[in-house]
Formats: C-alpha cells, sequence, structure tokens
C-alpha cells in the first residue's frame, strides 16, 4: 500500500508539473518528495524520475512511466491478496480439522478414563 501511495504522490507532482498549475506550495512539494526518499522504495522512484529528467524525456513519458508502475503494483497487490485470501481459507480449514481431532481425542480421553 505504501508503494501505491508513493507512487500517487509522484504522479500528481510530476502531473501539476506538466500542466504548471501547482495546488501545492514549492515548499509543500520539497516536503512530500523528502518523506517519500526515506522510504526505499521512494527512494528508488525519485531517482528513476530524476534520471529520466536528466536525460531530459518529457514529463509526458515520465508520467506514463509512473502509470505503468502504478498498475503493475496494483497487478501485484491484487495476486497477493487472492493468495492471502487462498492461504487463509487452507489455515482455516487446517485449524477447523484440528480443533475437531483434539476435541475427539479428548473425548477418547474422557471414555478410557
Amino acid at each position: 500500500m505504501n508503494k501505491l501511495i508513493i507512487v500517487a504522490l509522484l504522479a500528481t507532482l510530476a502531473a501539476s508539473a506538466i500542466h504548471k498549475k501547482t495546488s501545492m506550495s514549492r515548499a509543500d512539494a520539497k516536503l512530500s518528495l523528502a518523506e517519500i526518499d526515506q522510504d526505499k522504495f521512494g527512494n528508488t522512484m525519485i531517482s528513476a524520475v530524476a534520471l529520466n529528467m536528466a536525460v531530459e524525456n518529457p514529463l509526458e513519458e515520465i508520467t506514463l512511466l509512473i502509470d505503468e508502475i502504478v498498475n503493475e503494483i496494483s497487478t501485484d497487490q491484487a495476486t497477493a491478496d487472492e493468495k492471502n485470501r487462498t492461504d487463509q481459507a487452507d489455515c482455516d480449514t487446517r485449524i477447523s480439522g484440528a480443533v475437531q481431532s483434539l476435541r475427539e481425542l479428548r473425548d477418547q480421553l474422557a471414555t478410557a478414563t
């Protein structure tokens, strides 16, 4: 989830630069970038954007790159969520089976004594 927030903030900053409509002050933008930079993934994203800007890629291309990353993160998250649901269901089944086995063993012990 943090990755998606970081990418969304970068996309917002890039989009505002493209449209030259800065609803965010320069100080706020610097503060946001500093917070993003503290995260390992955020630092990687800022580095990727900076590299693209250094080779003078148009901001539209940088925005497309960010959009691709957002889509990839969303797909990865959906895949992880589905795996988690499947794993959770498997764990629930195993726990239910173990609880039932314990009940049966407890009943057997009670009748044996």
